[in-house]
């Protein structure tokens, strides 16, 4: 008998602990699904809609969106024909995606808060009655825009700018702020931004009090006396945050989420004190922080608790999870629910559930069994016998036979913790543990003392160098220990693996490309050096962007594609790209764009890829499309752009064995060849947007001439297009540019670094 939801719900309520009743059968229920509906669509913006609120009364609903407006429906419940109707929509003046939108509490409703993008945090008066002040540029032409019909008009809805609504402008945050809570009071409000820090502000405060930082958008831990102080900063350890939660009943804990694999509860009245800053100490990134780092990043950020799924204590170099939300339930300030990108929603009690900052051993510094341990304790703690039953011994006697070395140290618990000691026994027939130094700690100390001798670029150089050879690494090294079949989902690690790498790597190339200075009155062999470096430098930015949007579109669903997806929908060149681009590595790039656009929204996205958009000059190569062109320039204009610069040489396989024969390792004999195949497969629609579905027709079975087939399953594409050529083509780009370490870190400003682990994944790379 098969029992529906409710029945299950029942069973559970009366104490059934049968396998009906288990947690993942009833919250996995399709019922669930189907009694959703959607009971109102609302209107009004032009973009994504990113954020919204309900106001205290529950009267108004506010929505902030990617067209920098703010929206504010009424609710009205008692309506027959309409229980939302907009009211008000305001031009906020922001000039880009608006992420957070708040109404502050004990105002009437009346006072709105949003945070954006642009790094500003600003606030608006709805009901504001003077529109004394000048409007920005940015809000007059959103106003204007929506009045002249660009966008859609409502009956009865007021337009208005930040000088009808004296709109203040708090610009302290350094990067894009993410996420606004309020207090219970009305003037107090705090952001969290991906610079790491969280603000508090104070709407008494005029907009001056809240200038811009002198640095800009920078990770620089200078101090800047221009701004307040941050009440939290993470901006030393480079972390984003992209969430806060409080709770009113309990406004002193506070609770951060960002890039990182713990959630940080915060007490803000407890002091921190920033015991690396003190003492000068560069930081690694959070995979490579040690307990002891990790511990003494806690006491500077006044972080009391640390929650994690399982309670894993580190960030390992495989974990690409990071938070994306969390909430301290207002109903009950003990209880947190946490959610993890890539990963489940937990619910944690901030008393009971274990802290992920503590290891569970005891923290003594005297080390040993526990009954010994005990022992020791419990003898010292008294008045010391007297010894004269102790047998004399001499000095040399009582080293000799007092004193051995000891391998392991073993902990409370009686197991052993792999560290050295020393055994010392004292006459009076106590004895201690003496902890030696381990030669591991000893290298590591001495590589931080060589870290703090080298300059900021230089080590941001090193870290592109090792980036890059991390992406080659998860591209074809880390494939090619898996089998040799096309699951993609076997590789979905090393895919979202290259993705972050490439998503944190292209923002640092690109200023370094755009900042890079030449010497004046160069000779001919600084010329030549200088192109060789520029040279590197290019290639090894197309090859970066090109694997992160090859990787997003084979993982399917990259953990941090909400941030930097304008770098990683499609293949494009750089700002200010040099011309010197051979074509064969022109086409190896405009080829693999083609067909990951292809693949992504079919023929239409691809030509619109390939149409010059206004940023680029109309002479620029790699737009050979006109604007005016129509679905039939993809046989006439696209295809022999792509022949013409492709040549004989084959597309290799890259999962094949490299111990086959040659006719075995080659997807293609010739690239031409590989550009007819796709010029066809193009030709057939996806199953997905057509009402026939029947298997895709793969290059093998066209050169045998089997019959044409009115569809195509695109994930099927997708492994032969994109997991097979695609890799194919980019293993192809690689060989443009020097990918040792020592290369490219001289590439990006360094000196040409390089270490034995590094080393290592090259001979992979190289064989």
């Amino acid at each position: 008998m098969v029992l529906s939801l409710y029945d299950r719900l029942l069973k559970r309520e009366l104490g059934s602990d049968g396998r009906y009743s288990k947690i993942h059968g009833i919250y996995g229920d399709k019922q669930w699904n189907r009694d959703l509906d959607i009971v109102n669509e609302l209107g009004g913006h032009s973009g994504c809609v990113n954020a919204l609120c309900w106001s205290k009364s529950g009267t108004l609903l506010a929505s902030g969106s990617d067209d920098q407006h703010l929206n504010i429906h009424t609710y009205q419940p008692e309506s027959s024909s309409s229980q939302f109707s907009l009211t008000t929509t305001v031009a906020t003046g922001h000039s880009q995606n608006i992420f957070s939108v708040k109404f502050m509490p004990h105002s009437n409703d009346r006072t709105l808060v949003t945070a954006a993008g642009d790094c500003e945090v600003r606030i608006f008066d709805i009901e504001y009655s003077g529109g004394a002040n000048r409007a920005s540029d940015a809000s007059v032409l959103g106003l204007a825009a929506r009045r002249r019909g660009r966008t859609n008009i409502y009956q009865g809805v007021r337009y208005l700018s930040e000088a009808d609504t004296n709109a203040r402008i708090y610009r302290s945050h350094a990067d894009r702020v993410k996420r606004i809570v309020t207090e219970s009071s009305p003037h107090l409000f705090l952001t969290c931004s991906e610079d790491g820090e969280v603000r508090q502000w104070d709407l008494r405060q005029p907009s001056s009090a809240y200038p811009a930082p002198r640095h800009g958008r920078s990770w620089t831990t200078a101090d800047d006396d221009s701004v307040p102080p941050p009440l939290i900063s993470y901006k030393r350890y480079r972390l984003d945050l992209n969430t806060i939660s409080c709770s009113g009943s309990q406004p002193h804990y506070i609770a951060l989420g960002g890039a990182h694999l713990h959630c940080f509860l915060h007490d803000r009245r407890m002091l921190g004190r920033d015991i690396l800053s003190e003492r000068g100490s560069r930081l690694s990134s959070p995979v490579n922080h040690s307990d002891r780092d990790d511990e003494l990043m806690g006491q500077a950020t006044q972080c009391v608790r640390k929650f994690a799924p399982n309670g894993q204590r580190r960030m390992k170099r495989t974990d690409n999870s990071h938070i994306t939300a969390c909430k301290i339930s207002d109903a009950n300030p003990n209880e947190m629910i946490v959610s993890w990108s890539g990963e489940w929603i937990y619910s944690f009690d901030l008393i009971r559930s274990p802290n992920a900052g503590e290891d569970g051993r005891e923290t003594s510094g005297r080390i040993g069994s526990s009954k010994r341990g005990s022992k020791v304790k419990e003898s010292r703690d008294r008045k010391r016998k007297r010894t004269g039953s102790t047998p004399s011994l001499s000095p040399e006697d009582a080293v000799r036979a007092g004193s051995r070395p000891r391998t392991e140290i073993v902990d409370s618990l009686g197991s052993d913790t792999g560290e050295m000691a020393l055994r010392v026994q004292y006459a009076n027939g106590q004895s201690e543990d003496i902890a030696i130094e381990s030669q591991h700690a000893s290298s590591t100390r001495a590589a931080e003392a060589q870290e703090f001798f080298v300059s900021e670029s230089e080590q941001v150089s090193h870290v592109i160098a090792k980036g890059v050879l991390s992406i080659l690494k998860n591209m074809f090294v880390s494939s090619s220990d898996l089998p040799s079949n096309d699951d993609t989902t076997l590789f979905s690690d090393a895919f979202h693996s290259a993705f972050a790498s490439a998503a944190s790597l292209l923002p640092q190339m690109d200023s370094i490309i755009r900042r890079w200075r030449y010497p004046i009155d160069p000779t001919e062999i600084d010329l030549e050096f200088q192109k060789n470096l520029r040279r590197n430098r290019g290639s090894a930015r197309r090859f970066v962007q090109a694997s992160g949007t090859l990787s997003r579109v084979l993982a399917e669903n990259p953990l941090d594609l909400s941030r930097v997806s304008e770098d990683f929908l499609q293949i494009s060149p750089a700002p200010k790209e040099e011309p010197d681009l051979s074509t064969h590595e022109q086409f190896l790039y405009e080829f693999l764009k083609a067909i990951l656009l292809w693949l992504d929204s079919g023929i239409g996205y691809v030509l619109q890829g390939f149409t010059r958009p206004s940023s680029f000059t109309s002479s620029h190569p790699r737009f050979p499309v006109p604007n005016d062109a129509t679905s039939d320039a993809f046989d006439e204009v696209l295809i022999p752009y792509l022949s013409r610069m492709a040549s004989d040489q084959p597309i290799f396989n890259v999962q094949a064995n490299r111990f086959e024969v040659d006719a075995n390792l080659q997807i293609f004999d010739t690239e031409r060849a590989a550009v007819v195949a796709f010029a066809q497969a193009v030709k057939i629609p996806f199953a997905d947007l057509s009402s026939v579905t029947k298997p895709y027709l793969s290059s093998e079975d066209a050169s045998t001439g089997g019959q044409s087939v009115e569809a195509q399953d695109r994930r099927t594409a997708l492994k032969f297009w994109a997991f097979r050529v695609g890799r194919g083509i980019l293993m192809s780009a690689e060989h443009y540019f020097d990918f040792t370490t020592a290369h490219l870190d001289l590439a990006f400003g360094g000196v040409g670094r390089t270490d034995r682990a590094t080393e290592e994944v090259e001979a992979q790379l190289s064989a």
